[in-house]
């Protein structure tokens, strides 16, 4: 009887191991996912990004900038023209607020960043 229990333990023991190996494969795995997704993501905004500013460097070359609203996949992008600085809102998953600078001499954008809200920082 006593034998049955020296082949019972190291077999628990390879189960076991094999059970962590498993789990944490499983979870690199899941990190890999959420990572990918999250890169697919800011990629999909990036292109929503460019084809914006694509846009409003358009409007500025028309000499008569024009407020628009253009949906781009699932984001809705609101543009504004204050004279030379350009106020852009993206509206899909979360809220994203931007502003752009625009040289009309040289016909180039000297400054664009993100404007950071209390809603895009709780995502």
């Amino acid at each position: 009887m006593s034998n049955k229990g020296f082949v019972l333990y190291p077999f628990l023991l390879l189960f076991l191991s094999l059970i962590i190996l498993i789990n944490d494969i499983s979870v690199n795995e899941y990190r890999k996912r959420i990572e990918f997704n999250k890169a697919s993501e800011m990629d999909h905004f990036s292109l929503v990004e460019i084809e914006t500013i694509r846009m409003i460097k358009k409007q500025f070359l028309s000499f008569k900038p024009k407020a628009f609203t253009i949906t781009i996949g699932n984001w809705e992008v609101q543009v504004t023209f204050k004279e030379e600085t350009v106020f852009i809102t993206y509206t899909g998953k979360f809220l994203i607020n931007a502003e752009l600078d625009y040289d009309m001499v040289f016909e180039n954008i000297m400054d664009y960043r993100l404007i950071r809200t209390t809603e895009s920082d709780s995502h």
